[in-house]
C-alpha cells in the first residue's frame, strides 16, 4: 500500500503544478494571436513533457530508497 499512497501523491502534486501552470500562463495565453497561440501549445507540451519526466525520475528514486531500506 505504500507504493500506491506514494504514487497517488506524486499524481496530486503534479496534478497541483500544471494547474499553477495554467493559472500562470492564462493572462498572457489571452493576449496572444492564433499563431502565437499554437506555438504556445508546442511549448506547454514540451513543459509538460519535462515535468512528467522529473516526477518519474523523483519516483524512481523514492523506490530506489525504499529498495535500499
Amino acid at each position: 500500500m505504500s507504493f500506491l499512497n506514494r504514487r497517488a501523491e506524486a499524481l496530486a502534486q503534479r496534478s497541483a503544478d500544471i494547474k499553477k501552470l495554467a493559472d500562470a500562463w492564462q493572462p498572457l495565453y489571452g493576449t496572444l494571436k492564433p499563431e502565437q497561440k499554437r506555438r504556445m501549445g508546442v511549448v506547454a507540451l514540451f513543459v509538460l513533457r519535462e515535468m512528467s519526466d522529473a516526477v518519474e525520475r523523483r519516483r524512481f528514486e523514492m523506490d530506489e530508497e525504499d529498495d535500499d531500506d
